[in-house]
Order: structure tokens, then sequence, then C-alpha cells
């Protein structure tokens, strides 16, 4: 005699006994458990600008102004053109976003009572379209899938199924010229993007498409930034994206099925924009002082950047800068000796980060233009009469030609040719194990670890770790020497965290306290997704 629990677990066999019988028999199949929204219009979904208010007209992010506004002309030094004017539009990101799926409200499981719950398979993808504008395969580009990623979970009717999962991670990424975990997705001008859910239904026999959702991104929406809740999924207007899934005899797609929420948002990046060049006047040996300011107006700590300052579009002498990071919202200034015209008007440009290794949330604010006047140059002496009658005058005696000055940084203590360290970051791992966005943490406190390495030919003196988290305030750990070829782990014993995905960010010597052979590997970023512990 069977039980009832046995009964329900052979359930799908019956059901497939059933199937054939019917069919043999010449009758009809019996038609699935249907939405009681499958002849209604769906609902819109609920838009929400997560920058403030709660109506659905979404104001432009911080990255675009105005979206009809030209690119703007700035001097390109990269290029190498003599003329120095180039125009960045393809160059450089228009913006940048993350895509955070909150939650699948799953209405109908497609099962019926007598089966169970419905087992999903969840895909969310990001495209960039082959156009400008919609319809996202038409146009003369080439359609590309950026980053996607899978999850597979089961679910009764009216479960709410709440992921929090925010994309792109390192796993995530398709094509890495337009997608990374710190760099967020990449968007350009004169391109459209598509953001697309869509759910198979894959428990039954024979499977079922559950249609999704598809979202355009393009600069004339503001790039779709903002908060889309319980939007109705159905058929997919642009069917050739997707629906990898294999199945005969689908039942049709039902609206309403499940309901998306999700957000599109502007990253937490960091943003440098220089500030200012302040000439400070002699500092002796024929040299000036010239100091370069920038400032962090992003919401995201940098890692390590460089400024440069070019005279005429010419490298400046001992004009270029490193700088070890920059916390959010803060300014910083450094200055050192160079050589600047002596007379005539000349243009100064102070370039940050020109190699592009920050990624910003506006990569088109990394230069100043300014003008040195120096007036008019002293008329030439006409030189007196020799009284010696050709006889040469000797020179004076202790005048040096003035020669490049080494300004050392706090971290450029050892002479050129010692060997020197270089400190890594090789994993951040979270609970022992490196994030991969599925249940990385727990709500509370975590053990967090960063795997030091010192991948250069010296010893490593005195340093510390600093680990931030989500932007906001740091804790440091000392380690008092690193060997070189050595590995080490920093352990942080109770990293506080709460539901959902989290970005944490470890940085290497932020003080510049070693001499490295290599300043721009001291940081790293990981996202970390943590469950509810309950």
């Amino acid at each position: 005699m069977l039980s009832f629990r046995t009964v329900v677990r052979r359930a799908p066999a019956l059901a497939l006994v059933a199937l054939l019988l019917t069919t043999a028999l010449g009758g009809s199949v019996p038609a699935r458990a249907q939405s009681t929204q499958e002849d209604q219009t769906p609902p819109a979904p609920v838009v929400r600008d997560h920058r403030g208010g709660q109506g659905p007209v979404l104001r432009e992010p911080r990255t675009n102004n105005d979206p009809n506004a030209a690119p703007a002309l700035v001097r390109d030094h990269r290029a190498g053109d003599p003329a120095g004017i180039q125009l960045q539009a393809a160059d450089d990101p228009a913006a940048r976003v993350q895509i955070l799926l909150k939650s699948i409200h799953v209405a109908n499981d497609r099962d019926g009572w007598a089966r169970g719950a419905g087992d999903f398979t969840l895909t969310v993808s990001f495209f960039q379209c082959a156009g400008p504008q919609p319809p996202c395969g038409s146009g003369d580009g080439g359609t590309r899938l950026v980053a996607e990623w899978k999850r597979d979970f089961s679910a009764d009717s009216g479960d709410v199924k709440t992921l929090d999962r925010l994309m792109p991670i390192t796993a995530d990424v398709k094509e890495p010229s337009l997608a990374s975990e710190d760099g967020a997705l990449a968007l350009y001008e004169g391109r459209s993007y598509m953001f697309q859910v869509s759910m198979f239904e894959r428990d039954t026999h024979v499977g079922d498409h559950m249609g999704g959702i598809q979202r355009i991104l393009e600069k004339s929406n503001y790039w779709g930034i903002g908060t889309y809740e319980r939007e109705a999924a159905g058929e997919l207007k642009e069917k050739i994206f997707g629906r990898d899934d294999q199945c005969a005899g689908c039942g049709g797609i039902i609206v309403g099925d499940y309901l998306v929420t999700y957000q599109i948002l502007d990253p937490g990046l960091p943003d440098l924009k220089p500030t200012a060049i302040r000439t400070l006047g002699d500092a002796g040996d024929g040299l000036e002082e010239v100091c370069l300011a920038v400032v962090n107006q992003g919401t995201w700590t940098s890692g390590p950047f460089n400024m440069a300052l070019f005279i005429d579009q010419a490298p400046a002498v001992n004009g270029s800068v490193n700088v070890v990071g920059l916390d959010a919202n803060a300014p910083h200034e450094s200055c050192f000796r160079t050589t600047l015209p002596s007379s005539g008007i000349h243009a100064l440009d102070l370039i940050v980060d020109q190699p592009r290794a920050v990624p910003e949330l506006n990569e088109r604010n990394n230069q100043l233009q300014q003008s040195l006047d120096r007036g008019a140059a002293p008329p030439t002496p006409t030189p007196d009469p020799d009284p010696t009658d050709g006889a040469t005058s000797p020179k004076p005696n202790g005048s040096p030609t003035p020669g490049p000055i080494l300004i050392q940084a706090p971290n450029q203590g050892k002479e050129q040719g010692q060997p020197q360290a270089d400190l890594t970051v090789s994993a951040v791992k979270v609970r022992g194990q490196v994030p991969d966005g599925k249940d990385d943490c727990k709500e509370g406190g975590n053990e967090v670890a960063v795997v030091v390495k010192n991948a250069g030919k010296g010893d490593a003196g005195s340093f510390a770790v600093r680990l931030a988290v989500d932007g906001g305030e740091a804790v440091e750990e000392s380690v008092k020497g690193l060997e070189a070829g050595k590995e080490r782990e920093v352990r942080f014993g109770d990293v506080k965290l709460k539901k959902g995905a989290h970005k944490l960010v470890a940085t290497l010597d932020p003080d510049g306290a070693v001499a490295e052979a290599n300043e721009d590997d001291n940081a790293r970023t990981v996202t970390a997704s943590c469950r509810d512990d309950s």
C-alpha cells in the first residue's frame, strides 16, 4: 500500500503514464495549470528612481547631465597626435551600470498541486545591441553577449525567491572589454544595450519556456537607471536572444507566470577629477615648484593611479606622480620641482590616470587645461667691445647645468638597481572561500582573509593591510614584513555583513611605506553575497 508521501514522490511518473495512455487512446492532453492572468493585460511594473522620489519619471544619472549634449573635445596625449586634439566618444564609456536582481515572484509553478514545487532554471543576460536604437537585433554593429549568469531553484505557486544577486561578478563576464567586476557594465555612445531575464520550467516531462522580460538601455532613457518592481514576464519581443533549453511539446507562454523585481544602478566607483595646477615659484637650482591637485568625487575608494603634467603637450621634467589611492570625496595634492618656460604663453595639461588603470563613474573628466603666461622675453643685451682684443674671458666656476631632480615619495627609499618588493593581493577569501556570488557569507560576523604575496625580488618591510566594505570605514591589520617570493594570509576576524551583495576592497601598503617595483597592483575588489543566517 502506498503512503501519501510515496504517491507525491511518484506523481511525475504517474503523470507520464497517464499522458501516454491518453495519447494512445486518442484522447486529448489535459491542459496545464493555468495562471489567472493568462488572458489579462499584465500590470505595468512599478518603476522607482532609487536616487530619490517615488515617481515613474527617471532623472538623469550623475554621469550624463544632458543626453543630447555632444561629447567634450579633450586633448588625448595617448594618441600621439601632434595637434593633441582628439574626440573621445569611442574611447571611454559614457556610463557604467550594475544590475541587482532582487527577487522572482512565482505566480504559477506550471505543475499544479499534485506534483509539488516547480523546478526552474533562471537565466539573466546582458547584451550589447547591434545599433543605437531598438530592436536590439537590428543594426550594423552586431550583437554581443556581455555577461550572463544562471541559477536553478524550486518554488511553489505564490512563493517569492529572494536573490539579491549583483551583476556582473567575474564569473558572469563573457566580453571582458565591456564588463568586469571592478568596472561594472560599460556603456558607450551610439550603442544600445538589453537586459533580459528568462525562465525554463524543467521538472515536467516535456519542459516549459516561461517567457521573460527584456529592457533596453540607451542614452535617451538615461541608461535605464532605476528600480523596477514586479515586472510581469511574458512572450519575449525579440525571440532570437536566449531560449537555448530544448523541449518537446512545450506549453504556451502565460503572461504573468512570474514577476521580476530588479534595479539598474550607478555602480559604487571612484571618479577622479583634476582640480588645480599651482605654480609656486623658484625652488632653487633653476627649477620651480609645481603642485597638482585631484579629488575623488565618486562613491568608492580608488586604487593606485598616476598624475602627469604636460607643458605644450610635452611631458614635464619630474612631472609624473604616483598616488597609492584616494578615499571617496577626498582631495589630494602632490608637489615636485620642474623646469617651466621663462617667457611667452604656454599650455599646461594635467591628466589623471592616463593609462585608465582605475575604472571610474566618468572617464571624461580626467583632464585639466590651464594657460601659463610668463610675459615677454627680456631684450638680448648688446655685448661690450672686448678690451683684450680677442682674448677669451674666463667662464665663472661653480655654475653647473640644471638637470632633473629626483623627488622621493615616502615609498621610494631604495636606490636604483637594488631589488625591490612587489606586494600583490593574490585572493580575498570570505569564510575560507573565494566568493563566487552564491552564499559566500552569512548575515552578521564573518572571517575575511586577504592573501598577500611579495612577487618582487626584494624583501618588504612593515606595512598595513586595509579592508573596506561597501565604501565604508576601513579596518587595518599590520604586517611586520614579507620576504621575497613568500605569501601569507592576513585575517580580519569579525567583519559585519548584512544580507545581500557587498563589495570588499583589500588594499596593501596604503601609506606607501614599502618601496615597490610596481605600485599599481596593491588592491583587489571582490563581491560577496550573504544569505540570511536564520
